[in-house]
């Protein structure tokens, strides 16, 4: 089950802010916690990725459903 994109966006830049944050007090180097984060942003990417190529055939106007241009 998918959150909604922009939840997803935000889970994304809360991910992300929190292993820049980790890398900065870590000096640098890249921590098991942090390694965490990776997988777990990496799963919010795919996430993101499928719902944008899912709904990309949808017509944002009236939310029908097309299959071919024309």
């Amino acid at each position: 089950m998918s959150l909604q994109p922009n939840k997803l966006f935000a889970k994304k830049l809360e991910l992300e802010n929190s292993w820049n944050r980790k890398f900065l007090e870590n000096g640098g180097y890249v921590t098991v916690e942090m390694a965490s984060i990776q997988d777990q942003l990496k799963t919010v990417v795919r996430q993101l990725k499928e719902d944008s190529v899912r709904y990309a055939h949808v017509n944002l106007k009236n939310g029908e459903n097309h299959s071919f241009a024309g």
